[in-house]
């Protein structure tokens, strides 16, 4: 999910706050304050991220501005938790900044859902990656991660698989993740990406 958080204070010298609502304040404290969500608020067992990206405020250096912006995003494993971080941030974004005397305007927006692999699919998948690259080459069981992943939409409609394909060489290529200025897509894997998908194809079909 993706959630931006306006602030609408009262503007003025830096000289003189005392005649201000200063919304980089207020922003200050709802940072603080979202962590809460998922440190006091999720079940443990329930993996959850809120993570604040962007804070902008002001353009120059002895003006308290009018306005600021939080921008962020949530990842969730469960409608459930879904649910109440989506709660949670408008609950907390409307209490923190009316106590501040601050206006706030949340827009929060739903992203994908979490991405649950059926066990049959999976079954089905590192079977046909053991008979290709043998099964010490087969990591059948991983930590939950917390990256968004569109696939999700397809297996909540048709029972699948999310399958990863390492990409590190022995010269060190592919060794930086995505979402990196460095990163290098290894060209090399691209023959074991097709021939995985031609051996699941070859293994599924006379079972049809």
């Amino acid at each position: 999910d993706r959630f931006t958080i306006t602030i609408a204070g009262r503007g003025g010298h830096a000289a003189r706050p005392h005649q201000t609502v200063d919304p980089v304040i207020v922003g200050s404290h709802l940072v603080l304050a979202l962590q809460s969500i998922v440190a006091r608020g999720i079940d443990p067992a329930d993996p959850a991220v809120v993570s604040i990206t962007q804070f902008h405020a002001g353009s120059t250096g002895n003006v308290i501005p009018e306005e600021a912006m939080l921008n962020g995003t949530v990842r969730t494993r469960s409608p459930e938790g879904q649910g109440l971080v989506e709660r949670g941030v408008g609950g907390i974004a409307e209490g923190v900044a009316p106590a501040c005397g601050a206006t706030v305007r949340v827009d929060y927006r739903r992203g994908y859902p979490p991405v649950v692999n059926a066990p049959e699919a999976t079954e089905a998948a590192a079977r046909a990656a053991a008979a290709l690259l043998g099964e010490g080459k087969v990591h059948r069981t991983l930590p939950v991660r917390m990256g968004g992943e569109d696939f999700s939409y397809m297996a909540q409609k048709v029972p699948g698989c999310f399958v990863r394909i390492g990409q590190r060489g022995k010269d060190g290529a592919g060794s930086v993740p995505v979402h990196n200025p460095r990163y290098d897509f290894n060209d090399e894997i691209l023959p074991i990406g097709a021939a995985f998908w031609a051996a699941l194809v070859e293994q599924e079909l006379p079972r049809r």
